[in-house]
């Protein structure tokens, strides 16, 4: 188990990675645990090649890790899908969120009933939020009735 340098205090991976060390120490994990929980159940890395303004192709590289939900789900339980289509009429395009493990409640909002009754409010997504971001972008059409 690995201790934090100095020099290593702005390395965002490393200074997680020693603190992680730490509360392993202070808890006293077993190696086999330690292991597992220090490490992925999964790694994803994509690699999404940009034009720069100079013409140039550069390549950057994405990670995304599943870590183990052994105690208990990450961000909720819940999974938000988004899926977009475009293409329609007048080059309109539609959103469609849905939210897995969720309830019949309002994304973002205050869990009004009980769970056994209407299901989990999702934290995952601010329903709110996502309808003003498009409506704030767009105007409404002058029909000539306005006054």
């Amino acid at each position: 188990m690995a201790t934090l340098a100095v020099h290593n205090e702005f390395n965002i991976y490393e200074s997680a990675d020693a603190r992680f060390e730490a509360a392993a120490r202070k808890l006293g994990l077993e190696e086999g645990l330690y292991r597992f929980l220090k490490y992925p159940n999964k790694e994803i890395t994509v690699y999404i090649p940009v034009v720069l303004d100079t013409g140039r192709l550069e390549v950057f590289i994405g990670y995304r890790v599943h870590h183990s939900i052994v105690r208990g789900p990450g961000k909720g339980g819940m999974e938000t899908k988004v899926d977009t289509y475009s293409g329609c009429q007048q080059n309109a395009q539609v959103v469609s969120y849905s939210v897995k493990g969720a309830g019949n409640t309002w994304p973002g909002g205050e869990q009004y009933e009980p769970e056994n009754t209407i299901g989990k409010t999702s934290s995952d997504l601010d329903a709110n939020q996502v309808i003003w971001s498009f409506l704030v972008t767009r105007k409404l059409a002058d029909d000539g009735k306005t006054k």
